[in-house]
Formats: structure tokens, sequence, C-alpha cells
């Protein structure tokens, strides 16, 4: 194997079949914690407070991860610290949220890597009527990104990583087709905005009932009107507020949904 060079990996990859499968690896664990990260510094709601976050980092729980890797508690927790103490990752946990930098994160992402010597591939995999490439001039890092980030399927990506990163409180989602079809025809134009509010809304975060609020009907139209208007802010609504109608018209919508 190789001992230097990298390859592209999209974000988009979770959503293969391939990563359905339960429980992860230590190695399909480690790279959806590098998935994780935040590629920019950004500014999350955590406990009703403005937090920064900076580049390679990303709030979650034991908890999720747990659910995510498929694992028990005390095995995500036993492989955090086996992370820790080979100088991966370095993580903070408090009563309710976990913070979580990958160490050295240029050092998958940034352009140093991508000058490292070329892998030319083996000659069994080239067709009779292919040849290796000539050497093109490379890219500017801001150029790469560009390409990626400001592609339509890297628009509707950054949304789902925008809910993930604000939405502690509610779990993780990934891309499925119907959302992306969702999300391509949506006149939203602050995610942000959105999201933060289901976050701060404690009843959206399931914060006074078991029931909370999915991805799936946070980005339905009428639902996502009302909340940016403010009807599910906490000074302006409460459990008694919500009919027993509404709250079965949302489970029905997040069961067809789901479906």
């Amino acid at each position: 194997m190789a001992a230097y060079g990298y390859i592209k990996a999209y974000r988009s990859l979770l959503d293969c079949w391939l990563w359905e499968d339960r429980p992860y690896s230590y190695g399909q664990a480690f790279e959806y914690i590098l998935f994780s990260a935040c590629f920019r510094p950004c500014k999350l709601l955590i406990d009703k407070k403005i937090v920064e976050v900076d580049r390679g980092e990303f709030y979650t729980s034991i908890r999720k991860l747990s659910e995510q890797f498929g694992w028990s508690r005390d095995k995500t927790k036993r492989f955090l610290d086996l992370l820790k103490s080979d100088a991966k990752i370095a993580y903070q946990t408090s009563h309710r949220n976990t913070l979580v930098k990958v160490l050295n994160y240029s050092k998958y992402q940034d352009e140093a890597v991508e000058k490292e010597p070329p892998i030319e591939p083996l000659k069994s995999h080239l067709k009779a009527t292919q040849k290796p490439l000539a050497d093109t001039k490379e890219e500017s890092k801001e150029s790469k990104e560009s390409k990626i980030y400001n592609s339509p399927d890297g628009e509707l990506q950054k949304i789902i990583e925008l809910f993930n990163s604000i939405c502690v409180s509610l779990p993780n989602i990934q891309m499925t087709d119907s959302r992306r079809r969702v999300l391509k025809n949506s006149k939203i134009k602050d995610w942000e905005q959105l999201f933060v509010k289901v976050e701060a809304s404690d009843f959206l975060s399931g914060r006074v009932k078991d029931w909370k609020a999915s991805f799936d009907w946070i980005i339905k139209p009428s639902n996502a009107v009302k909340i940016l208007e403010g009807n599910y802010d906490n000074k302006q609504h409460t459990v008694s507020d919500v009919s027993g109608t509404e709250k079965m018209a949302a489970a029905l919508g997040e069961f067809i949904n789901g479906n």
C-alpha cells in the first residue's frame, strides 16, 4: 500500500448502501469522524449560546456516535480514547455534548498533501487503448474547493452539513434522493436562520416533550415558514399551544416522508 497520496472522498459516500451495514469497523468510524469535521470555521448555537467551531472540529455526543457506529457507548468511548492516545483526535465531553477535534486536519485536506508525487495506476488496470494522462498544471486549492462546493449537489450537501452542525439536539441525517428533490425545489434562502431557530426551540428540539421535529418535517415548506415566522419560539409557543391535531399531522408527515 502506498505510504503517501490521497483520493477525493465526497461526503455523499455516506449515503451509499455500503455504509448501511452495522456495526462499523474502526476504519469506517474514523472515516465518519473525518467526514463530520467542519471544513471551514463556523458558529453554532449550543445550549442557547453562540460558540465558534474551528476547522477540523464538530459537535456531537457519545450517544449519537454510538447510534451511528452501531456500538455500545462504552465501546465508542474506548475508541475515542484510542484515537486520542494515537494523537489522531482530541475531544472534550460535557453533560450534553462532545466536541471532537481532528488533529492535523490540514494533513487530510490542504494543498501540501496534493503536491505529493502522484501514484500512477497499475498497468494491469489500464486498457490497451489507454495511456497515462500527461501532467497538467495543478489547480489551486481555492479553485478545487469552488468546483466541489459550488456544484448543485455540493450546495445541497452543505445544507445537510449545516443542519448536522447546528441542530445538535436532533439526530444527524444524510442526503437521500427524496431529500435532494425537496431541497432542489425549496424557496428557503436562509437555512442557517431556520436551523438556529429549530435548535433554540425547546419544543422542536424535544426538550419539553418526547416528540421532536425531524429534518424532513422541518424542510416541509409550510412548517419552515412557521418556524421562520417564530411560531415555535420559546416565548411564543408552549406545549399547551400545540393542538392534538397538529401533533398528529406532524407525526403523519414524518411517517409518510420516512416511507
